[in-house]
């Protein structure tokens, strides 16, 4: 019963979560498809996420319900960092868009690879935990921060490939 009421839970608030992300993330950048970029970047980090638990039988208990919200805040975070790196380099390349995502994903990537890394070794400690609950939680919050890293740094370069330079600010 609890499950059940986290599962409506997340479904009321993973919306509402992601909402007021993508509302800041386009104030913060002025443009509106700057702004999507990072949010469907983590948004296919989710989906590939409870994919792989779900396809691998993994169960959502009282802890792992939680997943979903974890991946998309975790990872909301690089999508920024990607975005605004790629700004700063369209301005230094004079707009030229494969030097400057080339430079953008060359620079970020082991950084943003640090931070997720030590995100997940955090989650993944948890797998000392005596209680069932909270390894589980820690193995599935683990792999859905390393997916979160992959689909992050292939659908983010790729989505603002598309957007013209014009419209990046």
């Amino acid at each position: 019963e609890v499950v059940e009421m986290m599962l409506a839970d997340q479904g009321f608030f993973f919306p509402l979560v992601t909402t007021v992300f993508l509302i800041t993330i386009v104030a913060l950048f002025k443009r509106f498809w700057v702004g999507v970029a990072p949010m469907v970047g983590v948004l296919v980090a989710t989906i590939w996420t409870m994919g792989v638990l779900l396809s691998s039988g993994a169960t959502l208990n009282i802890l792992s319900i939680l997943t979903p919200t974890l991946v998309l805040v975790i990872g909301v975070a690089d999508g920024i960092h990607l975005v605004s790196r790629y700004r700063e380099e369209l301005a230094h390349h004079d707009g030229d868009r494969a030097v400057a995502m080339g430079v953008t994903v060359r620079r970020m990537a082991l950084a943003c690879f640090l931070t997720t890394f030590t995100t997940g070794a955090g989650f993944a400690s948890l797998v000392v935990a005596q209680t069932k609950v909270i390894r589980d939680f820690g193995l599935q919050v683990a792999c859905g921060v390393t997916l979160t890293f992959f689909a992050v740094m292939v659908v983010v370069p790729t989505l603002l490939a598309w957007i013209p330079v014009a419209r990046i600010g």
